[in-house]
């Protein structure tokens, strides 16, 4: 099946009601999906999760399969515990390692902290992206200027770094393509540039 959704039962008690929703389309449901925010809020932990949409799975006679997503996860620790637990999924929350602050640096700092890299990386980043042209489905052009060149390095250098890292952690862990990984950038308190989503994919890559 190629169209997941994520039904994340906060309390245990909804996998059912899930369940029948889903089971009449081609689509796969990941009934096991919570954040390490929502099992505090909740005083659950991941095994309860998990054991709560096992159980509304034979309760529904269903047997389509379903993801476990350890969703929203920061630290090393939790991914660690989720994967223990059985997550086929793990969704990285790059907020806390992102430098949100470089969105709103002038041009001094945003050139100090590129000149702070390491040579051969400046020369990398400046040939890939420096005045490059990015052409696009729908008639999409995107360029970078130096100063947004650099204020990506600024904001989202660490983070990649970090993701790289857990997505290493993952392959040891459970083999390369044995789990999904997602990205997470989206809880900040300033727009992501469509630029930035270009430099985090391609730095991904």
């Amino acid at each position: 099946k190629d169209a997941t959704i994520g039904t994340g039962d906060r309390l245990g008690l909804a996998n059912p009601a899930h369940i029948k929703a889903v089971r009449d389309y081609d689509i796969f449901p990941v009934l096991a999906q919570q954040s390490i925010r929502e099992l505090d809020f909740t005083k659950r932990i991941y095994s309860e999760v998990l054991d709560a949409a096992t159980f509304a799975v034979f309760q529904e006679g269903y047997e389509d399969g379903f993801g476990f997503d350890g969703d929203h996860l920061k630290r090393i620790e939790d991914i660690e515990m989720a994967l223990e637990c059985g997550a086929t999924m793990i969704t990285l929350d790059l907020s806390d390692v992102m430098n949100t602050a470089a969105a709103e640096w002038n041009d001094a700092p945003l050139r100090e902290h590129f000149a702070q890299l390491p040579e051969q990386e400046r020369i990398r980043l400046t040939t890939t992206y420096l005045n490059a042209v990015f052409d696009l489905p729908d008639n999409v052009r995107l360029t970078f200027d130096e100063t947004e060149l650099q204020r990506c390095c600024a904001m989202y250098s660490k983070a990649i770094d970090f993701a790289v890292e857990v997505y290493q952690l993952l392959v040891a862990r459970k083999g390369a393509g044995n789990v999904d990984f997602e990205v997470s950038i989206d809880e900040t308190s300033t727009p992501t540039l469509p630029e930035h989503h270009l430099f985090i994919i391609k730095e991904l890559i």
